[in-house]
């Protein structure tokens, strides 16, 4: 009613209304309000009565209005609403039907942040329970009160009895108390409370805590006789810590109520909701009882592939079909609720990460496969949803853990994981949204962490997220076998449909399903090439054109706001689409010359004025660049032959023009390197493109004739006080040169660059940290080239410094140190009589010798000294 009433006040109209007229004036009508007839019915002596009777009230709590109009009408009943549903819901040899719904109004009671403390609010305006304290005469109210309730009815401990009485059988046979005995199984020895579908008599430990046991046989015969002990309903609890008992199965009735899947769902759902509401209270509860590895413990598998067992031979389908469903929401609710103990508590998150055994099992969770009744694949596919967003919230907490376990855990099912993971995003239009959405953000969250474990170079000798991608499923001559394959295959559309096809930039789903292709091309080489069968980078750069063409013609609607907004929603997909391209170039030639062939850098070339005008679109596109440039020597020079004037982007630069482009890409660059004020990312991204483009022979000569490489005389490594900006710049640089000095004609640059070497040997003097290596490097880089030995043999502080760096602390820098006087005096003469001259031969010999005498010196560095000795004496 609450969506198609046209009245507000819609909930009111279920209050019941008595008109009597007055006999002297038949107009005047007195009313007297209440829900007597719906409290009737809560106690009516039919549990179908009193199950329809709380569902009205559960219908009615589904909105705020309601919750308001439900409370304010039983104010006259001891307790009200409140005390009715928690009576209810903590009574034990009530039937499981009944304590549902009642543990459903209690949810929807509890869906809403209340206020906090003892002051009552205006009427019509929810404040959840109110309670008064006898002693004190102060009325508590809100989320006080309702604290006050919990504690007060020994909730936790009632509901710790309920998962005790959990029982998962289509058919229910009722048990009088008196008939059983109590289990003299006592085991107090347990370190770990354990739960399964087939659990055996359950007792308590010495220590109050009921101890679980897991049955053995197979799934079949868990059904047959995985009734869970409806003796634990008469088991007493010891006495706690504050000296109070409970004895479930007491208040007259000689039957005990048994916990079905669905009341263990609504409980779930209202744990969930208290765990929002008061976290701190909440969670003292929930570790000093152990609800959280009860919780862990009841999810399993084995039960639900047993159920489909048993439909499949058509024995007592419906039955069976029934506490299915049941089971799978009962699942759904207890990992949401885990999620959300995941999200407040740190240590509960990290214990849950640790129970290897729970995580195999919700992964497992998403390799059944059900066809059946329409609302029992419905629930399937939400235990789906919640299964997956407990790992997007684990993975984006706590990555590294939740990675590691999911990593080993995963290799045992990763097959029917993949492929539902992939059904999932095949029929995307048959499945909800919510899941499709979820699917994508869980793919998303679990490729990037696992490149980001790439990133860390860590041992990778365990298998890995990549291994699993990478891997053929039986056939090892067919690529096409592997995960990575078949879920690029589903994401390459999705990502068509909701980025490229897509008008609407509002929906969630174009980010999630670009974030997760892009991902998954960062750590899948299978999947890459997949993208490159199936023409995604000529898509891609086509899209890129049109892009920019639609990008062009908003910006000629001048004063237009409307196109404004629309062209600022452009560009975002804009960097959407570099990044995705730029991660499909990581570490793939073939990629490269893909993007080579379809003309790229021309193409980049044209958008670059809209990049100086965004700063996230230039970042995206320099970065874009580094990946194309990176170790491609044919990708690195093409950027030398653009020009914005190119009408021909299908082609590459160089087949069009042999000559050198007058504004080529590395002039642009060059620019932009000029400007001032650059943030540090981009900064960063920018120097290391220009290091890489140091590496080709065009890009070089363009930069030399430019005059680029002066500025770095304007570097003054013998500064004290130095900010971190100007650290970077003096490292960046020094990379740079660093790859110019590979070259023979880098070499020469470098010395017809001014005064840069006695500015290199500034750097090996004053230098430090990563500085002081790349300085030293490039100096023996220079000394194994005969012609630029002269130059550097012309410079007197050129053999003191590197005999300095011989006593470095670094072993890195005094390898590279005897590396380059090895290569200085190796046939050459001069630099001989030179070292004679200065009698540095007993200097070398007592380095030596103590670099002998130390255990940490590097093995290479003691050669090449031993070496240049030799070669010097002779």
């Amino acid at each position: 009613m609450s969506t198609t009433a046209e009245n507000k006040k819609w909930a009111e109209q279920w209050i019941y209304v008595q008109q009597r007229a007055d006999g002297q004036n038949s107009a005047e009508v007195e009313e007297h309000q209440g829900l007597d007839w719906l409290l009737t019915l809560w106690s009516y002596r039919d549990p179908e009565v009193r199950v329809a009777g709380l569902g009205i009230g559960v219908a009615l709590t589904l909105t705020e209005s309601g919750r308001t109009v439900l409370t304010s009408h039983c104010i006259h009943i001891p307790g009200g609403v409140w005390g009715v549903a928690f009576s209810i819901l903590l009574d034990q040899s009530e039937c499981s039907m009944v304590r549902q719904q009642a543990a459903l109004l209690l949810v929807n009671m509890t869906s809403q942040p209340m206020p906090c403390g003892s002051v009552e609010m205006e009427e019509n305006v929810w404040q959840g329970p109110v309670v008064a304290d006898t002693e004190s005469k102060v009325s508590l109210v809100g989320l006080t009160a309702l604290m006050a309730l919990l504690h007060h009815s020994h909730f936790y401990q009632e509901m710790l009895v309920v998962f005790t009485n959990f029982y998962a059988q289509p058919t229910i046979q009722q048990i009088s108390a008196t008939e059983l005995m109590i289990s003299p199984h006592l085991s107090s020895a347990s370190s770990e409370s354990t739960m399964s579908t087939s659990a055996d008599l359950t007792s308590v430990s010495q220590q109050g805590q009921p101890v679980w046991s897991r049955g053995g046989g197979d799934s079949r015969g868990k059904i047959k006789t995985g009734i869970r002990n409806v003796q634990t309903g008469v088991v007493q609890q010891v006495a706690d810590s504050s000296g109070s008992t409970l004895m479930a199965g007491e208040g007259g009735s000689d039957i005990i109520g048994v916990a079905t899947p669905s009341l263990v769902a609504s409980i779930s759902q209202l744990l969930r909701n208290l765990v929002v509401l008061a976290p701190a209270d909440t969670f003292t509860c929930l570790k000093r009882d152990s609800f959280v590895q009860i919780l862990m413990n009841m999810v399993d598998t084995n039960l639900l592939e047993a159920y489909m067992l048993e439909m499949e031979g058509h024995v007592s389908y419906d039955q069976y079909e029934i506490v299915f469903g049941d089971l799978l929401e009962m699942y759904a609710s207890v990992m949401s609720l885990l999620t959300a103990c995941v999200v407040y508590d740190t240590p509960t998150r990290q214990d849950i990460l640790a129970n290897k055994d729970f995580i195999m099992s919700a992964l497992a969770l998403m390799t059944i496969r059900f066809q059946g009744s329409c609302d029992v694949e419905s629930k399937l596919q939400e235990l789906w949803g919640t299964v997956l967003f407990f790992f997007v919230t684990n993975l984006q907490l706590q990555g590294a853990s939740t990675l590691a376990v999911v990593t080993e855990c995963l290799p045992k099912i990763w097959t029917s994981f993949s492929d539902n993971l992939c059904n999932i995003l095949t029929r995307r239009l048959d499945y909800g949204h919510d899941l499709f959405s979820k699917c994508l953000q869980f793919l998303s969250a679990l490729f990037s962490e696992e490149g980001k474990l790439q990133g860390r170079q860590l041992d990778l000798s365990n298998s890995t997220i990549t291994d699993l991608l990478d891997s053929n499923f039986g056939k090892e001559d067919k690529e096409e076998t592997s995960a990575g394959c078949h879920l690029c295959k589903a994401l390459v559309p999705v990502y068509e449909q909701a980025v490229i096809r897509s008008t609407d930039h509002k929906n969630t789903d174009r980010l999630h399903a670009a974030a997760a292709l892009r991902n998954l091309l960062a750590v899948s080489q299978k999947a890459k090439g997949t993208a490159l069968q199936m023409g995604f980078v000529e898509t891609t750069i086509e899209n890129i054109k049109q892009l920019h063409s639609k990008i062009n013609m908003e910006a000629l609607q001048l004063g237009k706001t409307a196109a404004k907004k629309k062209e600022d929603a452009l560009v975002p997909d804009l960097i959407i689409t570099l990044d995705v391209l730029r991660n499909l170039l990581f570490m793939n030639e073939d990629a490269k010359m893909v993007c080579y062939h379809s003309g790229l850098p021309t193409v980049i070339h044209k958008i670059w004025p809209w990049c100086q005008m965004e700063p996230q679109l230039m970042l995206s596109t320099v970065s874009l660049l580094s990946t194309y440039a990176a170790k491609c020597l044919t990708a690195t020079s093409s950027l030398a032959y653009t020009s914005p004037s190119s009408t021909s982007t299908t082609q590459n630069a160089r087949s069009s023009s042999q000559q050198l482009g007058a504004n080529s890409m590395v002039h642009c660059l060059l620019k932009l390197a000029g400007r001032d004020n650059i943030k540090e990312p981009l900064l960063k991204a920018l120097y290391g493109l220009l290091a890489t483009l140091a590496l080709s022979s065009e890009c070089r000569n363009i930069m030399f004739k430019s005059n680029f490489f002066r500025e770095f005389l304007e570097l003054n490594p013998r500064k004290t006080k130095k900010s971190k900006h100007v650290k970077k710049i003096e490292v960046y640089w020094l990379e740079l040169m660093l790859n110019l000095s590979f070259s023979t004609e880098g070499q020469q640059m470098i010395l017809k660059t001014g005064d840069s070497v006695d500015l290199l040997l500034d750097f090996v003097d004053c230098g430090s940290g990563p500085g002081l290596e790349y300085s030293v490097l490039i100096i023996r880089n220079m000394c194994c080239h005969c012609s630029s030995k002269p130059k550097l043999l012309a410079n007197d502080k050129l053999l003191p410094l590197l005999l300095s760096c011989l006593n470095k602390d670094s072993g890195k820098v005094q390898t590279i140190a005897a590396s380059a006087l090895l290569g200085l005096v190796f046939n050459n003469q001069k630099a001989k009589v030179m070292m004679k001259n200065a009698n540095l031969l007993p200097k070398l010999q007592e380095i030596l010798s103590n670099l002998n005498n130390l255990q940490s010196t590097p093995e290479k560095c003691v050669q090449d000294l031993t070496s240049v000795l030799i070669t010097v004496s002779e």
